[in-house]
């Protein structure tokens, strides 16, 4: 763990350096460290209801989060994607049920900012990659048919096929990672417009290796890519740069167990999704079946509940997050100035809290 944790920290304290001098336009006077608050969703409300304030769209099972540097959130809800302003209004970018012949999104599980004006949405229910251009909200397909199929490396992405593509990140050269669950690895678009696996299946004799079964979320720190692996219980860290596999998290048998302890020997219940905190010093993890958010602490290798009772029944807003409950969270993500956003697919709802 000490290795990852090194390159991390370097990783991050750059980034964190370039951003000393910015305002955060989506703190609100008054937030309070680990406190939970409401920024999109009503609870337990499936209605197809659209206002242009945030907290009051009902949005229907959200899976995806991310945030860009201006404030703005972006999140994916079953077939739509929609944006939240600093101020709490929402637009809906994005409609699959509007959509008629084409490519139409079906089930939103990733998304990813370019940072040059666009979006990057993985479609797990539709097995597609999508590019939404901010400016215009042009959707156009960059990866998959809409076919359930595996598709060999270097291949054109543009006419291959996916099999649930979900986590999705940019990384700093501009590839775009993502997660094939149904493929069982992690995967990349070249500059070329190829396809390249940059994660393969532990038996499959591929350049990095881990024995993955069913990824979801992942996220880069440097050159340590954090994986959520729901179908082995685990969430593993791999350094891209040596191809060293580590687990971060979880024995590989469901349950909840390990507050307090070494990761390693904890028990997780369908990690969903994974979030590496600011500095660089904290993971975080959807532990999705058990209704929590696990935090990792990478220094030490230790694991607590940061979020979530274990109950799925609604507990109000602005409370501790210990105090939360959250139902079958899923998507993370993390702002460059200490906020943790969470997609809480169960009750329809997005959080936010500061996490330093």
């Amino acid at each position: 763990m000490g290795r990852f944790a090194r390159l991390r920290a370097v990783a991050l304290a750059v980034a964190a350096a370039a951003c000393a001098a910015c305002g955060d336009p989506v703190v609100v006077i008054g937030d309070q460290l680990a406190v939970m608050r409401i920024v999109a969703g009503i609870a337990d409300t499936a209605a197809p209801r659209v206002d242009t304030l945030a907290t009051a769209t009902a949005l229907v099972a959200p899976r995806a989060v991310t945030i860009g540097a201006d404030g703005v959130l972006y999140i994916g809800a079953r077939e739509r994607v929609v944006s939240v302003t600093s101020t709490g209004r929402l637009e809906v970018l994005a409609d699959g049920s509007r959509c008629s012949g084409g490519a139409c999104l079906v089930r939103v599980e990733g998304l990813a900012l370019t940072g040059e004006g666009r979006l990057i949405v993985a479609d797990g229910g539709g097995h597609r990659l999508y590019e939404l251009e901010l400016a215009t909200r042009e959707l156009r397909v960059i990866a998959g048919t809409g076919l359930q199929s595996f598709t060999p490396d270097g291949e054109p992405a543009a006419t291959a096929s996916l099999a649930g593509p979900s986590g999705v990140l940019v990384a700093s050269d501009g590839r775009i990672l993502f997660s094939e669950r149904g493929a069982q690895r992690i995967r990349s678009i070249e500059p070329d417009g190829t396809l390249a696996t940059i994660v393969g299946p532990a038996d499959e004799g591929q350049a990095v290796a881990a024995p993955l079964a069913s990824p979801a979320g992942i996220a880069l720190a440097g050159s340590v890519l954090y994986i959520a692996d729901g179908g082995v219980n685990r969430v593993f860290a791999v350094d891209l740069a040596t191809g060293i596999v580590e687990t971060v998290a979880g024995t590989g048998q469901f349950g909840f167990w390990g507050d307090g302890g070494p990761a390693r020997l904890a028990q997780l219940n369908a990690p969903a999704g994974v979030a590496v905190s600011p500095d660089g010093r904290t993971l975080y993890i959807s532990d999705t079946r058990n209704n929590r958010v696990r935090a990792v602490d990478l220094a030490h290798g230790t694991i607590t509940t940061f979020a979530g009772t274990g109950s799925e029944e609604f507990t109000g807003n602005g409370r501790p997050a210990g105090e939360t409950a959250l139902s079958s969270p899923t998507g993370l993500s993390t702002s460059s100035h200490g906020l943790l956003f969470i997609a809480a697919t169960g009750h329809g709802l997005v959080w936010r809290t500061p996490v330093r």
